[in-house]
């Protein structure tokens, strides 16, 4: 199981800022590579992003291998995902022209943040102040 959350750009956001694209796909590695070494910490975490959600419901629901499953990946298994998804949204009425899901991808950016995250030194994630900002109301989305 992959966590299929796609982060699109367009083309003329990558081309003016590969810069920014990079460190934003390095923080998600980073933040799935902690989760991966803390599952414990995982379910509490996402349940505090979707209220009315205990972490043993949210463990529940996404099964053991949760802390595994959001690194970004661009497999096949996730190109046919985001494929069926763009599918979906041809059929009806949402994507007014078909393209080829495989041409739309560019896999350098996600492949350069998983080459520097791979020599950067993890820093660990706050875990606790985390909570505390989302329980005094404070969303990250």
């Amino acid at each position: 199981m992959n966590v299929f959350r796609p982060v699109t750009v367009d083309r003329a956001f990558l081309d003016r800022h590969p810069d920014i694209v990079r460190r934003y796909l390095g923080v998600l590695v980073r933040a799935a590579s902690w989760a991966r070494a803390n599952p414990e910490e995982v379910p509490a975490l996402i349940a505090l992003e979707n209220p009315g959600y205990s972490a043993d419901e949210v463990a529940a629901a996404h099964g053991p291998a949760l802390s595994r499953s959001l690194m970004p990946l661009l497999g096949f298994a996730q190109v046919a995902g985001l494929a069926a998804q763009k599918d979906f949204l041809l059929d009806w009425g949402y994507i007014r022209r078909d393209f080829s899901v495989n041409d739309w991808i560019d896999p350098a950016p996600l492949s350069e943040a998983m080459k520097t995250a791979a020599h950067s030194s993890p820093r660990p994630a706050p875990a606790t102040a985390h909570r505390r900002q989302f329980e005094e109301g404070a969303h990250f989305h």
